[in-house]
């Protein structure tokens, strides 16, 4: 599975956009890691405001209960929130 996603500013300058190709079968597993690594980056980047956006409602749930987050991905979901 590929996961892709495009950081944009308040005035849709572009910031960065990445792809990674991911070894998981299952599209929950992929969608949420590319979640996690939006969060990720933009940690590093210091970006502070953040907006998350996702097709995918299980990431969008998963996000607002954290018990939704399969055990395969707990600990790495605990570092990025």
């Amino acid at each position: 599975m590929l996961v892709t996603t495009i950081s944009l500013q308040h005035e849709s300058n572009m910031l960065i956009c990445f792809a990674e190709h991911t070894r998981l079968k299952n599209a929950f597993h992929a969608e949420l890691l590319g979640a996690m690594r939006g969060i990720e980056l933009a940690n590093q980047f210091h970006w502070n405001n953040l907006w998350l956006e996702s097709d995918s409602a299980l990431v969008i749930n998963a996000i607002k209960n954290n018990a939704l987050v399969p055990w395969s991905l707990k600990n790495k979901w605990d570092n990025c929130i």
